[in-house]
């Protein structure tokens, strides 16, 4: 977590200038940013579908799952 930490206060710090002469550096670090963000809600998603699997009774006469609505 150090490591991550010290690249994001870096790119913070070289946000200015390009890397390799082509990308501004500010353009990497909104693509890292977009990414993680869409990390979390892929995450999010898989926690939610978890709980919502374990309000499931796969018990019953049709065999088919009720799963409790959420909230």
């Amino acid at each position: 977590m150090a490591l991550t930490g010290a690249g994001v206060v870096t790119m913070v710090l070289l946000a200015r200038y390009r890397f390799m002469r082509l990308v501004r550096v500010e353009l990497v670090m909104y693509a890292v940013f977009a990414a993680y963000v869409g990390l979390l809600a892929y995450e999010f998603r898989m926690l939610r579908a978890l709980v919502n699997i374990s309000n499931c009774d796969l018990g019953g006469p049709s065999y088919i799952p009720y799963c409790a609505p959420l909230g």
